[in-house]
């Protein structure tokens, strides 16, 4: 039985790849790539945009004029990685994981930048890059990702790191966007966050 058995895995181990898992591998390429792709729609993401952005600003100022500011702060904690999401369309993983050390530590690009690299930006480049700063956050492989923060982002993060403590927040959790219901110190999930945001959006725009 035990030379059956290893005479049976070596043939599948050699078998395998071309029989099985190959021509399997090969038909979901193709039903991928006669898929159709499905883009949300303009208006929709605008509706989206435009409820995020409002809700940010209402939570912003109920956290600073309240003063238990725990509740509003976890819901501005889940706008903000939201919206860090959607206007970088990075994966909701990687910027949820964002540490406080990472954005506090974030270069100042417009005092750092050269002029030879400012000669060769439009007029619109330049705008851009005077109204937002740059983060970068561990990607695939040892790799940077480049992550965007306008300058309501740059607020709403402020104020989220200010009341970290009044949140109880631990000191010890890396962390930015710290979730509150869970135990262990994770972070928010950032499609969690994005999903609700989307029900939260279609909702508004239906009352």
């Amino acid at each position: 039985m035990l030379q059956k058995a290893g005479t049976f895995l070596k043939v599948r181990a050699f078998e395998w790849p071309a029989v099985v898992s190959g021509p399997a591998l090969a038909t979901l390429a193709i039903r991928k790539q006669n898929r159709p792709d499905i883009l949300p729609c303009t208006a929709d993401l605008m509706t989206l945009m435009n409820h995020v952005k409002s809700s940010a600003t209402h939570l912003m100022a109920e956290v600073e004029s309240c003063q238990n500011p725990q509740m509003p702060l976890h819901s501005l904690a889940e706008l903000t990685l939201a919206r860090i999401i959607i206007f970088n369309k990075r994966r909701s993983g990687k910027v949820a994981k964002m540490t406080v050390k990472v954005y506090n530590e974030k270069p100042n690009w417009h005092e750092s930048a050269l002029d030879e690299f400012s000669a060769v930006l439009s007029p619109l480049e330049k705008k851009l890059s005077k109204r937002m700063q740059l983060a970068k956050i561990p990607a695939k492989r040892g790799s940077t990702a480049p992550v965007l923060l306008t300058h309501d982002m740059v607020s709403a993060i402020d104020l989220l790191i200010r009341y970290r403590t009044v949140a109880g927040i631990a000191d010890d959790n890396p962390f930015l966007f710290t979730n509150e219901n869970s135990t262990s110190g994770e972070p928010l999930h950032g499609h969690d966050c994005v999903r609700k945001a989307a029900v939260a959006a279609c909702s508004s725009s239906l009352s």
